[in-house]
């Protein structure tokens, strides 16, 4: 076999290797949008989008009577490139869908490849090599370290290597299958998080938790009585956070040695767990926020806190314990009831607005304090016998999720393995064989 020379070495001679604007139908910044609190017509920006990842929290709203021209809005296989911001530039993401109302602001690109030679898919692939992200890193980006820019017309010469559009789609095919797998294991995730918090407000706020019988509690005829607060089940009192939950418990941890290491930037709005591969060892020497497996991270600061960035720390039984951000507050159940609790609370609707109104500070830099977050009140038996029975509900939930967790973990490793010897023809794939083409 022949072979010629690309950003990663040798590669078939048989690819061919053109600019990215000859095998593009369209490059293109998107507009500058105009934002309201909400609307139908939600804005793209490079918070959004994460390597095989929309993040759709981060999504902002365009003022509908501001007219934005259709070229600016995402369409089905378009792919679109992050070109500005330290640490986000040069990210990219591939639509397999067609996403209602969803536009693009200036700080993304959108490019729409020509199928007949280049297989959108395949082209976020490649640029989702370390090789080729440290190419664009070393060679494309233009401005000072705090505001680095990928201008579009860097975006249009950059060069790709074309194997042939049916080997793109069958590379396409392998990877993908791998991707949709992980995707499905993260909604399952979603949905059983979801449960947790139905079933938390069903029991506890609207008082419909399972009688003797099994039955609905309120509905079906149980005592109630008069509190400060309206009626409440007999028997139930008023409690305190700090009642059942430790806040910002005490740990130690030896100075000079390497602990996981949790920034803010690894908490999502949308998912119960944190992005493993992002957390790092560091040598832990003073300060920060101690945690340990079973553990809830809150973060306390606006805009995070609002965002509902929020973790259930499980390291997969890795590590027992470990350090991050002052931001975060850290909560562990008391009386033996089981860890999983303390995230459905702090997910809770009431007590996030509960921790929003009670922040405190500058207009810029507010947080809500551990005595706030100790003082939040709700509603529960003495004996609590249904927290606890709550908790040996939702335990096999949160296993489920850690399963899943578990599994996405490993494809990812494959995918990662896959990635780079694919795009180099390290590894060749079979065309006779017949596959789904995107």
């Amino acid at each position: 076999m022949s072979f010629s020379e690309f950003l990663w070495g040798k590669v078939p001679e048989e690819w061919d290797i053109k600019r990215l604007d000859e095998v593009s139908s369209y490059i293109s910044r998107g507009k500058q949008p105009k934002y309201v609190e909400y609307s139908e017509i939600r804005t793209l920006n490079q918070k959004s989008i994460r390597w095989f990842n929309l993040q759709e929290e981060n999504f902002k709203f365009q003022n509908p009577e501001i007219p934005v021209p259709d070229k600016h809005f995402i369409k089905k296989n378009d792919v679109v490139l992050n070109s500005t911001g330290v640490g986000t530039v040069g990210r990219a993401l591939h639509f397999d869908y067609q996403p209602k109302k969803l536009f693009a602001d200036s700080h993304v690109t959108i490019i729409r490849t020509n199928k007949n030679y280049l297989n959108s898919r395949f082209l976020m692939y490649q640029l989702s090599t370390r090789e080729y992200q440290s190419f664009i890193e070393n060679s494309y980006l233009a401005g000072s370290t705090g505001q680095v820019e990928f201008n579009k017309s860097k975006v249009m010469e950059l060069p790709i290597l074309l194997p042939s559009i049916e080997e793109q789609n069958k590379i396409v095919e392998y990877l993908y299958k791998i991707d949709k797998k992980i995707e499905i294991n993260n909604q399952i995730n979603k949905n059983l998080e979801e449960m947790t918090q139905a079933i938390f407000k069903q029991w506890f706020l609207n008082f419909e938790f399972p009688n003797e019988k099994g039955q609905p509690y309120k509905s079906c005829g149980g005592e109630m009585e008069e509190s400060e607060l309206g009626m409440i089940p007999k028997g139930w009192h008023q409690i305190e956070l700090r009642d059942i939950i430790d806040v910002n418990p005490k740990y130690k941890l030896k100075k000079g040695v390497e602990y996981k290491f949790v920034s803010m930037k690894e908490l999502r709005g949308n998912s119960s767990s944190i992005n493993l591969d992002d957390v790092i060892y560091k040598v832990y020497k003073s300060g920060g926020m101690k945690f340990s497996n079973g553990d809830t991270l809150l973060a306390r600061i606006t805009p995070c806190l609002e965002n509902g960035k929020t973790a259930y720390i499980d390291f997969l039984n890795e590590d027992k314990i470990g350090w991050g951000s002052t931001e975060f507050i850290v909560l562990r159940m008391k009386h033996r009831i089981k860890h999983p609790v303390s995230y459905v609370i702090a997910r809770n609707d009431s007590f996030r607005q509960y921790a929003i109104k009670h922040m405190t500070g500058s207009s810029g830099r507010q947080r809500v304090s551990r005595e706030n977050i100790e003082n939040y009140k709700l509603f529960m038996p003495k004996d609590l016998g249904l927290l606890k029975k709550f908790g040996e509900f939702i335990e096999p939930l949160f296993n489920e999720i850690r399963e899943n967790t578990q599994e996405n973990q490993k494809l990812i490793g494959i995918r990662d393995i896959l990635l780079p010897k694919l795009m180099s023809g390290e590894i060749r794939v079979n065309l006779e064989t017949e596959g789904k083409v995107l």
